[in-house]
């Protein structure tokens, strides 16, 4: 709705999703912490081996939203500044819980 509108779309669970098929720093950094089973046979981490080590376990999901957390919003902050004269619309699943509301300038549900 909002992109039929005009707004640009950013989905930050896609974000996720490409730092850990493509992002070779994110790669190396999620491996060397969760191990090398997490690694994918085609390249990338393999979710569903990271997800079951980190879902269940706070402390390991604690140790990979450290990781994720600060490039995904460093990545979509970058997407936005870089056409800054659109209006976007930023997808955030953990918005208030990791408190990046004050990030936006108002919040749809």
């Amino acid at each position: 709705m909002f992109e039929a509108a005009g707004f640009g779309r950013i989905d930050c669970d896609e974000l996720v999703h490409e730092l850990l098929a493509s992002d070779q720093s994110v790669i190396s950094e999620v491996s060397s912490e969760f191990g090398e089973a997490v690694l994918a046979d085609e390249g990338g981490i393999n979710r569903r081996e990271l997800g079951r080590r980190v879902f269940g376990n706070p402390d390991a999901l604690k140790a990979l939203e450290g990781i994720l957390h600060p490039r995904v919003r460093e990545r979509w902050e970058s997407i936005a500044d870089a056409e800054s004269d659109k209006d976007w619309v930023v997808e955030i699943p953990l918005l208030f819980e990791k408190k990046l509301e004050n990030r936006v300038d108002f919040t749809v549900c």
